[in-house]
């Protein structure tokens, strides 16, 4: 697999990721085009199977109480209009960091 498609899967993988650390994440991203693609490769390999438990946590969660998605519905619904709002007053910086610690808060 061509290192740029690998990358962008990993950028992808770590995106998603409810484990990893806002930090880890930034550093992962950034540092990502500098690494070797065995490295890029043993990270997605990581990522990746945690990502998909996660994901298979969330939807039997889901799938035991449908009003848990309901309610992820708002808040993501709410955390868009906050994040509108503070866009529209010009505070594009802080609307992002609004964003995401809201974000962070599901």
């Amino acid at each position: 697999m061509k290192k740029s498609t690998l990358l962008n899967k990993l950028k992808t993988e770590i995106q998603r990721s409810l484990l990893l650390k806002e930090e880890d994440k930034k550093f992962w991203l950034k540092q990502g085009d500098s690494l070797p693609p065995e490295v890029i490769r043993q990270v997605y390999d990581i990522i990746r199977p945690g990502n998909a438990r996660m994901r298979r946590y969330i939807l039997a969660a889901i799938k035991n109480d449908p009003s848990l998605l309901t309610m992820l519905k708002e808040k993501i619904n709410q955390i868009k209009k906050n994040a509108l709002k503070a866009a529209e007053k010009e505070q594009q910086p802080d609307a992002e960091e609004t964003l995401e610690r809201e974000l962070r808060g599901i």
